[in-house]
């Protein structure tokens, strides 16, 4: 016995749906980890602007490049504020 044509359209509609659903869930996801990605790069740069038009902070930047576990410690580091981002993204 075949199902009824308007049971398949509705079925079908609802996996479309669920589909369409799971496929906005991951476009958003990846903007967001795109927009934290931007976020840090942005702070970055004011970072090293600010090290290049503040006096005295020459020397904290190279005593960063010295000693890297001060550089991890700060959070100053690319790899540290998009973390810190990721985490915000995921609350």
């Amino acid at each position: 016995m075949d199902e009824d044509p308007l049971i398949r359209r509705a079925e079908r509609a609802i996996y479309e749906n669920l589909v369409t659903r799971t496929q906005v869930r991951k476009s958003l996801l990846e903007a967001k980890i795109t927009a934290a990605r931007v976020q840090a790069a942005v702070q970055m740069v004011r970072m090293e602007s600010n090290r290049r038009t503040c006096p005295g902070m020459g020397d904290r930047t190279e005593a960063f490049q010295e000693n890297p576990a001060a550089k991890e410690a700060s959070g100053s580091s690319a790899e540290t504020m998009l973390w810190h981002a990721s985490v915000s993204i995921g609350r």
